[in-house]
């Protein structure tokens, strides 16, 4: 029987929350079935090892500058080279270079994904809405995500499949730390309380509210006399890191909150953790609050985007109002008062978050390609 030949085409592989989605897919997707190649709009990055390592190949189109139209001829080329079958593209201007790609090679079967609440800025939704017309099929990460792009591009449902994010738990069940010793390297004692937050330092990802009732959160412990100390872990890098600091240094909480940068070890990191706080005020998904999940971490979020797909309020995590550091601290307040109920959402999460198994997405994803695959061959 003959492979279907996918192509996923994404701006680069440096180290994200999409382009490890990519790799997972690419690495995962059945051999016997599919044959599967990736595309890099503009440059390669940490990951492409990971994909060469797994006999995958890479193309590195080089896209010079914004308005690099010759990029599309590139990966039209590289279609037609590969005789791809399917063409599915990934994450912002990509999505327009690789579809404008896909018709020009005239590739059977062209799909695009969709992750953000965002719409685009008025020349890529122009783009866009005429992109989703010669779109087979749209996937969506979440049905927030999906109603947010209904809204501009104007398609029928039947347009759209909705394919959530898919953990390898795995990473995460099997983790084995000295529980102290992974702490002490971080400067954070055995009985602390850590309050912990995994994402990109962005305006949007809240953190100037999380670290408002976190101090907020210290002066009740002091004021109640509670014999509690607490640690606020910040794990990521990003534009805004400075402006948070420089919060945290006016808060005087220097001795209190701990920036780690990136990290690899995230998994041992949620290992070490009370409580996962994530405060984004837009959320398409929210990969790590699934990572928490399993990782028998009590989670608190934000009621917003494709986290309240996750969250279930006062079941399986707590959520609370955008915007608002006396909805978190309200929250953190909660959990060290309720520690029954806590547990209680902590089994919980664990086994909600099975559902998001690396595995059965990937049963999802081939089960779509197959089957508009079969159906465009057919006409």
């Amino acid at each position: 029987m003959k492979k279907i030949k996918v192509m996923l085409v994404i701006p680069s592989l440096h180290i994200g929350g999409s382009e490890r989605k990519i790799v997972d897919l690419a690495k995962h997707l059945n051999k016997d079935l599919f044959d599967v190649i990736v595309c890099c709009v503009t440059e390669g990055g940490e990951l492409k090892q990971e994909l060469a390592n797994s006999g995958i190949k890479v193309y590195i189109c080089n896209k010079k500058s914004k308005l690099d139209l010759f990029v599309i001829k590139r990966i039209a080329n590289i279609s037609k080279k590969e005789q791809v079958d399917i063409l599915h593209t990934f994450v912002s201007t990509s999505k327009v270079w690789g579809r404008f790609a896909g018709i020009l090679a005239k590739t059977k079967v062209i799909i695009s994904t969709e992750e953000s609440l965002y719409q685009p800025s008025k020349p890529l939704l122009l783009l866009e809405k005429l992109l989703a017309k010669k779109t087979d099929i749209i996937i969506a990460n979440s049905y927030e995500t999906m109603r947010s792009v209904q809204k501009y591009t104007k398609l029928p449902e039947e347009k759209y499949q909705v394919i959530y994010n898919g953990i390898d738990l795995a990473k995460y069940l099997n983790v084995s730390i000295d529980f102290a010793e992974k702490r002490k390297s971080l400067n954070i004692n055995p009985n602390d309380l850590v309050i912990t937050n995994i994402a990109r330092f962005d305006v949007r990802k809240g953190h100037k509210f999380l670290v408002e009732a976190f101090y907020q959160f210290l002066q009740y412990i002091e004021n109640a006399n509670i014999d509690l100390s607490c640690k606020l872990l910040l794990v990521g890098d990003g534009q805004e890191i400075n402006n948070i600091k420089k919060l945290v240094t006016e808060l005087g909480m220097t001795d209190k909150v701990i920036f780690t940068g990136f990290r690899q070890d995230v998994n041992e990191l949620l290992r070490i953790s009370d409580i996962f706080a994530l405060p984004s005020l837009e959320e398409g998904f929210g990969n790590v609050l699934v990572e928490a999940m399993i990782s028998q971490v009590f989670t608190i979020a934000t009621n917003t985007g494709g986290i309240k797909e996750i969250i279930k309020h006062e079941e399986n995590g707590l959520l609370v109002d955008k915007g608002s550091s006396e909805a978190i601290f309200n929250a953190f307040v909660y959990s060290i008062n309720h520690p029954d109920k806590v547990l209680q959402m902590r089994k919980q999460a664990f086994e909600d978050a099975q559902k998001f198994n690396l595995e059965t997405i990937i049963k999802e994803y081939e089960d779509l390609y197959r089957s508009i695959y079969n159906r465009k061959v057919k006409k």
